[in-house]
């Protein structure tokens, strides 16, 4: 989004990663076919600690916007996790947790920092991605998307400390969660933590444990 790898408003990414498993079992590391672009992954109680590193290696500065979407999902059709395969999903307004896409499916729901950034880069009020993901006028406060299990009993999320906008219900009935790394130099390297979480219980529950990572010390 917004000339990040590539320049352009939006542009395509890959699946086509390297996966390393460390001797410990405990962490990977996903190298991506995109140079300058790596996640390392460290399992943890309740989910996993995530580092996106992220070098600029063209020749031109990534402008303030530049952002990557991660999809989080519950995977194809023929091996997805049925438990998570639903629509109870949430994001975290101003006015606490909500569901995305309040008035028309597959809102996107931008970081209310960014947000005036954001709407001085749109054309007569629209994107290139907006006749899929209409903007929505309720903003996200954090860089945070819970989901609920359809039996409600466990749930599951994920976080970043830097955030550009949340949307979700795709075809997978993923969550989108971009993670910005703009602005970004020739050579510069950016590094965004994150965090998965999987474990018994309601979002109350885990925004309670998101305000937690939130609120620890920044190496």
């Amino acid at each position: 989004m917004f000339g990040a790898m590539k320049p352009g408003q939006h542009t395509n990414g890959t699946w086509k990663n390297r996966v390393i498993v460390h001797d410990d079992h405990m962490a990977t590391e996903i190298q991506s076919e995109n140079p300058g672009l790596s996640l390392d992954m460290r399992a943890v109680a309740d989910g996993a600690e995530l580092t996106l590193q992220v070098t600029n290696q063209s020749d031109r500065t990534w402008p303030q916007l530049a952002s990557m979407i991660a999809c989080f999902n519950p995977g194809p059709r023929a091996t997805q996790n049925r438990q998570f395969t639903n629509t109870n999903s949430w994001f975290h307004s101003a006015d606490g947790l909500k569901p995305p896409a309040i008035k028309a499916p597959r809102e996107i729901h931008y970081n209310t920092k960014l947000r005036k950034a954001i709407d001085a880069q749109a054309d007569d009020e629209k994107f290139v991605w907006s006749s899929k993901w209409p903007t929505s006028e309720v903003d996200a406060i954090d860089g945070l998307i819970i989901r609920e299990s359809t039996d409600a009993t466990w749930v599951t999320g994920i976080a970043w400390n830097r955030f550009l906008s949340a949307q979700g219900h795709n075809p997978w009935e993923c969550m989108h969660l971009s993670a910005h790394v703009g602005i970004l130099k020739p050579r510069q390297t950016r590094t965004v933590a994150g965090r998965i979480w999987l474990f018994k219980g309601n979002r109350n529950d885990l925004l309670f444990r998101y305000q937690e990572w939130k609120s620890r010390p920044v190496n």
